[in-house]
């Protein structure tokens, strides 16, 4: 081996074969050879006499180190080959560069010390290289270098304090080239933000805002995706680093928005942007004049939409800063107001609109600063106009005299009229803005007027036909009672109106489309007791009136009495003696006579009830919860509330509990999520009856809805009962019924309900973190060898870790451990991934489903920790067919790129070429989009492991460029671009 080492050493030194290179790493990677093998033939070439011998013998080295994964060398390899590096610097001028390529390379290493060997890198560097002689490639090297050891050992070269900072200016000085300027730059900032610059910081400033303002023009078809855009930002970050550079950043800035060129203005504004929240009031008072003017200029000049804009958003933030002293802003407003608020009146619209957009930009940072201005109802002051008035509205004071405002009260009226009335709803939820705030005025409209405005506003909004408008009319009718309460009488009356006059009418479109607003509308206006109480009336006697053939009607009456009782606005008594009582009557007569082609809209009602009825009771004190309780759970055993069973488990013949009962009789049990959550089930003899029977349910009813609510008992129960013998001996018959009915049953849809109820009484156990859960975990896993049962064992997991809000959460008072999520992972994981690689190809998968099902239901960081056995399954899972499978894969691993970047880069030749795939073929808009973003995100791995893959990501990228989907071809750019 050791005379093959040899051959290839010399070949390559000779120049006969350049290739060898790439053998020798290879065979260091695989093992083969060691480094120190490596080193003892290079010897004699690299101590040679003759330069361009040791020329040879270093950029053989060099070159080996480039191929090496960035974490094969140990520590002390990394060391020697890092002090010969360094003594490279010192010899020959040829030879430098490949020294300073060779120490690029070792400081991604992993195993690179840090310590006083970054001092001594950058002390040679500053002392040996004259950068400005060497190559853009080189140079480039030299900023890898300075990047590397400031991002992973910042607090090494620390101490070097003003060395580094002067000799970092040194090596910077004069680049031109925009590939490494990006480097620099992003130097610069970090040692901007972390030095302490001193006397350097002028020279700091001049050496890198020489650039300003960026000026590069890219060349056509330029490769390296380098924009204007780029450089400028990366300058702005620069300047934006340290308000010690406020001093020379303000004149600057000042001088080229004085240019007449237009991208000179546009980067200084967004510099002054970037760069006001840093430097604060720093040095700001001797230019404030000055900016300020020129600001204002731009904005009245409207030379383009792109510098207004800017213009705009930088006196928000100059204001923003100023308001921070008192005194300079105080003086800043006395000076400019006036003269802002006479333009506003001009008859010129060109005079007006600038105004009117100046006035608005003061306001976003100081609401009052523009209260008493006066507004014309134009087309083009419309956003400005309603956003002023809103600001006017909510920063009322007794200290401001609000007298000016009455003057201009018609034409707003007028206003906010007109853009009501008009067909296009943007322009409706506009004039609805400026009636709301109109209304709000209580300082200068009449009672009368403001209960004309809110009529306007209930008029439009239960005929409304577009979302935005609902919407916006739900949000304005609850800001209006919030401060106008005396106006809940005549809204709460004209909406309950509108529901009586179409309940017979909802069969029609308008009127389904009225009631269904009103309802809503009514809804949203809870906004106290007193309100929450009569709406809530309102409601339940639409329920009471509902005839047969109008089951849809019930659905938006349903929703809007959930949310009134979930808004925690209902007293004890009327909860007890009119919510109660009435729908439990409900449920027992007009549900039950529901029409088997509406089972899905059933299933919607009896959900809203009871998660509005379980929100009441939850309030509830003990006493009051425990009637309630025994209520319900007589309806479920008997299927009548009005008689309680003592004694005797037999459910009666029309109770819930029966598994033969009907559909609609069997839906009740649900009811039993309203009062689980406040049984004893350590006394109470209710929790005994209902486990003898809820399993029979939830394994042999006909009823998809009624099992899986079943199961959902089930496991609340399970949750709940105290730990010990009890709960083991329900755990134990229920794990035997379960098991029983999976393996005898020769019906698929009752194997799939046994291990439905099985993954729910797992759930019940994992969230408490109880012992138990480990067996059934175990078979629930062995499932997934089943061919049969296979892919529904894998949605167990899902189920397993996602959250309901129905069950087993701490609003519903289940017992939650707050890391199930990550213990069930890392216990569960191992074995998963090792049945992956036991399981026959067809039954991978399986496996691979119930991974990605966890994957969707746990922190960040704990997926982030377990990334390293994942991987495998991560890669399988881009290589498969399944839509599931690879988006889940697909944002796990650009997780993993931001968070643990050393593990995919391992990987990346391995899951590149299917992202790429993935970007240009996945049928679905939502794979495709994710396959680029993570294709983006690997610019942020190591240059080194990057570079081979470069031309083969910007050639695969080319076409998706032309994708079908906007947003994609958005997602493409940015991708090619990053690379």
């Amino acid at each position: 081996m050791a005379a093959t080492i040899s051959g290839h050493v010399s070949d390559f030194v000779l120049g006969l074969d350049d290739s060898k290179s790439e053998i020798i790493a290879k065979d260091l990677f695989d093992r083969k050879i060691t480094l120190v093998q490596v080193v003892e033939c290079l010897g004699e070439f690299l101590t040679n006499p003759d330069q361009s011998t040791r020329k040879r013998g270093t950029q053989l080295l060099v070159q080996i180190l480039q191929k090496l994964p960035t974490g094969l060398l140990a520590q002390k390899e990394v060391v020697h080959v890092t002090t010969f590096l360094m003594s490279k610097l010192s010899d020959h001028h040829s030879i430098q560069p490949h020294a300073v390529q060779g120490l690029a390379a070792v400081t991604t290493f992993t195993s690179f010390p840090g310590g006083e060997m970054c001092q001594q890198i950058c002390s040679e560097i500053f002392k040996e290289i004259q950068n400005q002689s060497l190559s853009q490639a080189d140079r480039r090297c030299v900023y890898t270098i300075f990047l590397n050891l400031l991002n992973s050992h910042l607090t090494d070269i620390q101490p070097m304090g003003d060395t580094f900072v002067c000799g970092f200016v040194q090596q910077m000085d004069g680049e031109k080239d925009p590939r490494n300027l990006m480097l620099a730059f992003r130097c610069a900032q970090i040692v901007c933000n972390h030095f302490n610059l001193g006397a350097m910081e002028e020279d700091m400033f001049e050496v890198t805002a020489c650039y300003f303002p960026i000026d590069f023009v890219p060349p056509p078809n330029d490769p390296h995706g380098i924009t204007r855009e780029d450089l400028s930002q990366a300058l702005c970050q620069v300047m934006a680093s340290t308000p010690a550079f406020a001093k020379y950043c303000y004149p600057l800035l000042l001088e080229k928005l004085t240019s007449d060129v237009q991208s000179a203005k546009l980067q200084s504004l967004l510099a002054l942007i970037a760069c006001l929240p840093v430097y604060q009031t720093t040095h700001l008072q001797e230019y404030l004049g000055s900016l300020s003017f020129q600001l204002m200029r731009e904005v009245r000049d409207n030379s383009s939409e792109e510098l207004v804009t800017a213009s705009l958003q930088a006196l928000t933030a100059l204001i923003t800063q100023l308001s921070k002293e008192a005194g300079q802003l105080a003086e800043f407003m006395a000076e400019t107001l006036p003269d802002l608020l006479r333009k506003v009146e001009s008859d010129s619209a060109a005079v007006r609109l600038p105004t009117i957009k100046l006035l608005r930009a003061m306001a976003a940072a100081l609401p009052l600063a523009c209260h008493a201005v006066a507004l014309e109802p134009e087309v083009d002051f419309l956003t400005e106009t309603v956003a002023l008035l809103q600001q006017v509205a909510d920063s009322q004071s007794p200290a401001v005299d609000w007298s000016i405002l009455t003057e201009c009260r018609g034409k707003v009226q007028d206003l906010c009229d007109s853009l009501l009335a008009s067909q296009v709803p943007q322009l409706q939820v506009l004039g609805m803005r400026g009636l709301c705030a109109l209304s709000m005025w209580s300082s200068i409209l009449p009672t009368e007027e403001v209960q004309t405005t809110v009529e306007k506003i209930q008029n439009k909004a239960v005929h409304a036909n577009s979302d935005i408008v609902r919407k916006e009319s739900q949000t304005c009718l609850r800001r209006v009672l919030q401060q106008q309460s005396q106006l809940a009488d005549i809204i709460i009356s004209h909406l309950t109106e509108e529901l009586r006059a179409n309940h017979g009418k909802y069969s029609s479109p308008n009127g389904r489309q009225i009631f269904d607003n009103s309802a809503a509308l009514l809804a949203s206006v809870a906004v106290n007791k007193d309100t929450a109480e009569r709406v809530c009336k309102v409601f339940l006697q639409s329920l009471q009136t509902n005839s047969e053939g109008q089951e849809e009607l019930l659905l938006p009456v349903s929703a809007g009495l959930a949310t009134v009782l979930q808004s925690n606005l209902i007293s004890s008594l009327v909860y007890t003696t009119e919510v109660i009582p009435s729908i439990l009557s409900f449920l027992t007569t007009r549900c039950l006579k529901w029409p088997s082609e509406k089972q899905q809209l059933h299933a919607t009602v009896l959900t809203q009830l009871t998660d509005g009825l379980r929100s009441g009771l939850l309030l509830q004190e003990k006493q009051v919860a425990s009637q309630v309780v025994q209520q319900v759970c007589s309806l479920v055993v008997s299927g009548d509330p009005a008689l309680l069973s003592a004694g005797g488990d037999s459910p009666g013949s029309n109770s819930p509990l029966q598994a033969l009962s009907s559909w609609q009789q069997s839906r009740l049990v649900q009811l039993l999520l309203v009062v689980i959550p406040c049984l004893d089930t350590q006394t109470d003899p209710l929790v005994q009856r209902l486990l003898a029977h809820l399993p029979d349910v939830a394994l042999q009813a006909s009823d998809a809805h009624t099992r899986l609510q079943t199961c959902k008992c089930v496991a609340a129960i399970i949750n709940r009962i105290p730990a010990g013998e009890p709960l083991e001996s329900v755990v134990n018959g229920l794990h035997t019924k379960v098991t029983s009915q999976m393996t005898q049953s020769s019906d698929l849809d009752m194997s799939h309900a046994a291990l439905t109820l099985l993954t729910w009484i797992i759930k019940g156990l994992v969230v408490r973190g109880h012992k138990s859960a480990a067996g059934l975990i175990a078979q629930l896993i062995s499932l997934l060898e089943d061919k049969v049962l296979g892919l529904k064992a894998a949605e167990g997991f899902s189920t397993i870790l996602a959250t309901f809000p129905d069950v087993l959460c701490v609003a519903v008072r289940a017992t939650v451990t707050p890391t199930f999520q990550q213990r069930f992972l890392v216990q569960n994981l191992p074995r998963l991934v090792s049945g992956f690689h036991n399981a026959q190809p067809g039954l991978k998968e399986h496996y691979l489903l119930a991974v990605a099902s966890m994957l969707t239901n746990v922190p960040q960081q704990v997926l982030v920790s377990e990334l390293p056995q994942l991987m495998p399954l991560l890669v399988s899972s881009l290589k498969g067919g399944n839509s599931d499978l690879h988006r889940q894969a697909l944002s796990t691993l650009t997780s993993g790129i931001k968070h643990s970047p050393d593990v995919l880069t391992a990987y990346l030749s391995d899951i590149l070429p299917d992202c790429l795939h993935l970007a240009a073929q996945a049928p679905s808009m939502q794979e495709r989009i994710l396959a680029l973003r993570c294709v983006g995100e690997m610019i942020q791995l190591p240059p080194g492991a990057l570079q081979p893959h470069k031309s083969k990501v910007l050639s695969a990228l080319k076409p998706v460029l032309d994708d079908r989907k906007r947003l994609v071809r958005k997602e493409a750019v940015s991708a090619r671009s990053a690379w």
